[in-house]
């Protein structure tokens, strides 16, 4: 896991230098500690920051050549399946010096080319170049488990797996990409691939992007489109996935570096905890937060000791306080180079800071939520036409009026259902602003009027069209896998972790495992209210029953009780700063309103609202972005 970044100029330029590319290589260096090298010609320039994962010795180092010296690759990421490869290539009398993956990978490319892309499995962004061809080629994983962000201006080509390194050479005054901006409004982060600088793009999960003199191609190689099987049984189902997360869990234990798992408590990571302890070399180290912000009531942190002795590990219970939180929100600021709204980034940050010098690789349970049906809106949404016949009927004048949480909750369903468009409501589904109460509705006229070219529901509106030949739960899910799964969890899990040096592996998300479970009908997935039905089903006697049966708790960060308590000064400060409140992304005195209302009756709904100005005016500050 690594950080790796480049410029490319078929044109003769001064850019194109090793100054240039040492500089955008060092502001990857939090990713990367262990090596950094640069190589360059008189067209292309690449740069890697190595965390010595596998093959520790020089042999593993990059930029790497195949070894008919035709390509260059630098490679963030592991490749799970790639001793398998490694003997095709031994077969074929392919000469190796080493034994990495990235060394396996170029010279699987240097024999097969680009149709060994999507036999890979494994989380990576990759460059490779074709020295003969003169031409660049990327390429992301299938989910967007590892980030790649390009900019192309000017004949001048960048890529990175930071934003900040892009940036390092670009003109210091920057502009807002609208649509990114109004995608950050409801949901908190952008989509697909947008970023909220203007000029800067993030490679979309599955993809390959090839650079030349040409210009730029972008081609899909993986996507999801399954054949439901109907036919399977629930028996055959059970036995499939304990056994391929087995497998996935057994195949990730891959390193030449200790390993450990980050333990929820939850049923996810208790199930990685479970197969990883039976196959790790050794004592597995298991680590769980007890963090001082957190609810008293929670019970998580019990929870995952007891899984942990069940489970004999290693376990460490970290306690962690937060005594420096406007410098840890301003510092995941700067490893997200967005304003990033997923206040859970924090946490596991500071989990990540704890064990960083001790642990280089952890094992984490995501993505099950999103393959099996972890979310309480599955069992709404298995419901749909119920809802929307309710939602149809229901009053409107109803609508916005409801006073209690529950007659709340009950209005806000009413309302994601009375959309027209599918797509809107799956959209409505991942924000929690309403059409009454939003960070969208803060925003001046003008601003509003630079934005009303943009769709927040676009992307929702292009998935429900291309998934609706599935069901309406598997629409969803397949539309969660892509959106909120790639742009805001995943992206979570790298910056947090990377931002400390440690490469987090996520065994649910492997090939195997997510090609059988989205071709399962989602009443597998989802029986009456009990969520992740076929996978409890399938782990009962691997993971304890006080796990699979106890109710789902989440994640929350009590952002609400941070802005109102100490982080109060902070927020009126970020807030009204001359030139955020001035900026006229805002109509002010909505603003003050909103601040002056939660300083009266704090609330988690506008506390969210407050936390995204709050981050955002921190990014705008940061990267003096011209709005």
């Amino acid at each position: 896991m690594c950080g790796i970044c480049g410029i490319v100029s078929f044109k003769e330029s001064d850019l194109v230098s090793k100054i240039n590319i040492e500089r955008m290589n060092a502001t990857l260096q939090h990713r990367g500690p262990d090596y950094n090298n640069t190589w360059l010609n008189h067209s292309v320039a690449l740069g890697h920051s190595r965390l010595s994962i596998i093959d520790l010795s020089e042999n593993g180092h990059q930029p790497m050549y195949s070894y008919d010296k035709k390509y260059i690759i630098v490679l963030n990421g592991e490749i799970y399946n790639y001793k398998k490869i490694r003997n095709e290539l031994i077969e074929q009398k392919i000469p190796l010096s080493g034994h990495s993956d990235t060394e396996v990978l170029v010279n699987a490319y240097a024999l097969w080319g680009e149709k060994i892309i999507p036999k890979l499995n494994g989380i990576f962004a990759l460059a490779i170049y074709d020295i003969q061809k003169e031409e660049l080629i990327l390429a992301r994983d299938r989910l967007g488990v590892k980030p790649l962000y390009y900019q192309l201006s000017n004949d001048m080509f960048f890529f990175s797996s930071e934003i900040k390194a892009i940036l390092e050479l670009s003109p210091k005054k920057r502009k807002i990409n609208y649509q990114a901006f109004h995608e950050f409004s409801y949901y908190g982060n952008p989509l697909q691939e947008n970023t909220l600088f203007s000029d800067v793009w993030k490679l979309k999960p599955g993809h390959i992007q090839k650079f030349n003199k040409n210009g730029l191609v972008l081609s899909k190689y993986w996507d999801i489109k399954p054949k439901i099987n109907k036919e399977i049984s629930e028996e055959d189902a059970t036995v499939i996935i304990s056994d391929l997360v087995e497998h996935s869990v057994k195949s990730q234990l891959l390193s030449d570096v200790p390993v450990g798992v980050f333990l929820s408590g939850g049923i996810d990571s208790s199930a990685v905890t479970a197969f990883a302890s039976k196959h790790y070399n050794g004592k597995l180290k298991t680590f769980t937060a007890d963090f001082e912000f957190m609810p008293t009531n929670n019970n998580e942190v019990l929870k995952a000791k007891k899984t942990a002795e069940y489970f004999d590990t290693d376990h460490i219970e970290m306690k962690i306080n937060c005594d420096d939180l406007p410098e840890v929100i301003e510092s995941m600021v700067f490893h997200h180079d967005e304003p990033f709204s997923d206040a859970a980034n924090i946490p596991l940050y500071l989990m990540s800071k704890e064990i960083a010098g001790d642990i280089k690789v952890i094992l984490q349970g995501d993505g099950g939520d999103e393959l099996f049906a972890g979310y309480r809106r599955y069992a709404l949404i298995k419901n749909y036409y119920f809802w929307k016949i309710l939602a149809e009927i229901s009053p409107s004048i109803l609508i916005g009026n409801f006073k209690s949480s529950s007659l709340g909750r009950i209005n806000r369903i009413l309302e994601i259902f009375s959309n027209k468009e599918w797509g809107v409501s799956m959209g409505k589904f991942l924000t929690t602003d309403t059409n009454h109460n939003s960070f969208y509705n803060l925003l001046s006229n003008d601003f509003k009027k630079d934005l009303s070219t943009t769709d927040p529901y676009l992307e929702y509106n292009k998935l429900a069209k291309y998934f609706s030949k599935y069901d309406k739960v598997n629409q969803m899910l397949f539309t969660d896998i892509k959106l909120i799964l790639a742009n805001t969890f995943l992206e979570k899990v790298d910056k947090s972790t990377m931002a400390m040096g440690i490469e987090s592996r996520v065994p649910l998300l492997d090939n195997h495992l997510t090609n059988f479970v989205l071709s399962l009908p989602s009443s597998m997935k989802i029986r009456g209210n009990d969520k992740k039905y076929i996978l409890k089903k399938a782990l009962r006697g691997v993971v304890p029953n006080f796990v699979l049966d106890s109710p789902k708790m989440g994640f929350g960060v009590p952002y609400t009780n941070w802005l109102n308590g100490p982080l109060k000064r902070y927020l009126k400060d970020a807030l009204f700063e001359n030139n955020f409140i001035n900026s006229g992304l805002f109509d002010k005195h909505l603003l003050k309103k909103k601040y002056d209302g939660f300083q009266h009756e704090p609330n988690q709904h506008d506390a969210y609202i407050l936390w995204k100005a709050m981050n955002l005016s921190i990014w705008i500050s940061k990267y003096e972005v011209s709005i």
